[in-house]
């Protein structure tokens, strides 16, 4: 156990410059590194946690409560609950890595923040999270639960329940591809920009199965916002809204490239004052194999708005 911990620069309770840490069965609390990164741990190296719990540490530049300087870091089964970067620039919430993340079987992570990634970032590498929760997570930039700053973002049979951030990417902000498997987006926010739940500012997004329900964006893409194709398979958008007064857009959904629906809902999402109550496309809408559109509302096309 590694309780009230505090470093001047970085890792709050651990600092190695050239080995891996492993931690099993570990509990880190209220650790702190005053001016620099990993409120709890900071590694130059790879870091795994497992069975571990990390509450209410804090770092100043990134990494409340892990940073890898150089590799990746992968949690199983491990808890990151209160955990914050604090600069006005910061990075990770709970977790900073240089390369990949990796979170799986029941990882938790609650109440997280930082400005950019509340729970998660990489800066060059994929994160990837199976049977994971992200709740209550808050990046006042964008990713409210997790940030790609150069990769790609997939999930399988995670859910993302009330994350916020300040720009985009209510739950995920990422530069290239976000695929979502057989999860949970439900009520996440992007409070001044795009996508309630899911931001792509280069690659494609691709869903199989996945729920989006009650999330908000200001401005365009009340749950997905992608630059790049959207294609949606066996899911579900309801109650999903952009709620801005001046270019609003899409309220379930906002491409600049090509949307494909196939077996999937739209019921009651709504871009009020501006176009594609459910979609807007600045390119083809193919909707496929009995994809459906109910109740959804816009200034102008109602369900669907193409340019």
């Amino acid at each position: 156990e590694f309780t009230n911990n505090t470093a001047t620069l970085s890792g709050g309770a651990i600092y190695t410059s050239k080995r891996e840490v492993s931690s099993i069965n570990s509990t880190f609390t209220n650790n702190t590194a005053k001016t620099g990164s990993g409120g709890a741990i900071y590694a130059n190296n790879n870091i795994t946690c497992t069975d571990s719990n990390f509450a209410h540490n804090i770092a100043i530049n990134a990494g409340g409560a892990i940073y890898s300087a150089t590799s990746y870091v992968t949690a199983d089964n491990s808890k990151f609950i209160n955990n914050n970067a604090t600069a006005d620039n910061s990075l990770g919430g709970a977790i900073y890595a240089n390369l990949t993340v990796i979170t799986n079987n029941s990882s938790e992570f609650i109440n997280n923040s930082a400005n950019y990634g509340g729970a998660i970032y990489s800066a060059m590498g994929n994160v990837s999270s199976n049977t994971v929760t992200f709740t209550n997570n808050t990046a006042t930039s964008s990713g409210g639960a997790i940030y790609s700053d150069k990769g790609s973002v997939t999930n399988v049979k995670t859910s993302f329940d009330n994350n916020t951030a300040g720009t985009s990417g209510g739950a995920i902000f990422a530069a290239n591809n976000i695929t979502s498997t057989d999860s949970n987006f439900t009520n996440n926010t992007a409070t001044t920009a795009a996508g309630g739940a899911i931001y792509s500012s280069a690659g494609a997004v691709s869903t199989d199965n996945v729920n989006f329900i009650n999330n908000t964006a200001n401005t365009t893409g009340g749950a997905v916002y992608a630059n790049n194709i959207i294609n949606l398979t066996n899911s579900n958008f309801t109650d999903n809204k952009v709620i801005g007064t001046q270019n609003a857009a899409g309220g379930a959904v906002f491409s600049n490239n090509q949307v494909i629906t196939d077996n999937s809902k739209f019921l009651n999402n709504t871009a009020i004052n501006g176009l594609g109550g459910a979609i807007y496309t600045k390119n083809i809408v193919t909707a496929n194999n009995s994809s459906e559109f109910i109740n959804n509302t816009a200034t102008f096309g109602g369900a669907i708005y193409s340019t």
